[in-house]
């Protein structure tokens, strides 16, 4: 029997890799030294289809850009100083600072960790990091507010988000929540809201992108 626990960011695209060849889940349990119910579990999470490669985008401080920045730091040069050895603007070196801590406390590998967790995806949206705001909004739901509606109060009451752009997008994701009870909301897909409330049973969840059987 194979050993339970998390996988690792390699086993994890050696469970995919192996799943796409068409390999059976005993296989790869035994692959990895996993149980059985360990990888079905992970592919059902999934639904089957494994994650997309993450890429950096081309614009992106890389991490020798990153050390070069702590390098000029702590040397005293100026952000423009710092923008030109690296062909950037200064804009860019002074928002790549602040968001690490500022001179004193920015450090290229904390940067470049707190730039990975910031890429990926999916994010949680700001209603699910913050039940106070979830309940409000489920408060003016069942007055029959609008998003759009929901939108222009919260402006208006609690000033525009941090970051400051499209507030109404909020609302319009929580208009896919569904109430669960005692002011609760509970996020839905669009499809699912409507024909299924309950969601997809778990063994119509995992498909092989290939043919093969499970």
């Amino acid at each position: 029997m194979g050993r339970a626990g998390r996988l690792t960011d390699e086993q994890r695209r050696e469970l995919w890799a192996r799943w796409k060849r068409g390999e059976t889940l005993a296989e790869i349990g035994r692959a990895l030294e996993r149980s059985t119910p360990n990888v079905f579990n992970t592919l059902r999470a999934g639904g089957g289809i494994g994650p997309r490669e993450r890429r950096e985008r081309s614009s992106a401080l890389k991490m020798a850009e990153r050390e070069e920045i702590s390098r000029g730091l702590v040397s005293g040069q100026s952000f423009r100083a710092i923008a030109r050895g690296l062909r950037r603007s200064a804009s860019t070196v002074s928002r790549e600072v602040a968001h690490g801590g500022g001179r004193e406390s920015y450090r290229a590998l904390g940067a470049q960790e707190r730039a990975m967790r910031c890429a990926r995806r999916p994010k949680l949206c700001l209603l699910a990091q913050r039940p106070e705001l979830q309940a409000l909004v489920a408060a003016k739901l069942e007055q029959k507010w609008s998003p759009q509606q929901i939108a222009g109060w919260l402006k208006r009451s609690l000033g525009c988000p941090k970051g400051g752009s499209r507030p109404h997008r909020r609302p319009r994701q929580t208009a896919r929540y569904a109430d669960n009870g005692g002011g609760r909301l509970v996020r839905q897909d669009r499809h699912q809201a409507k024909s299924n409330p309950q969601g997809p049973h778990p063994a119509r969840c995992l498909r092989r992108p290939a043919s093969g059987r499970l």
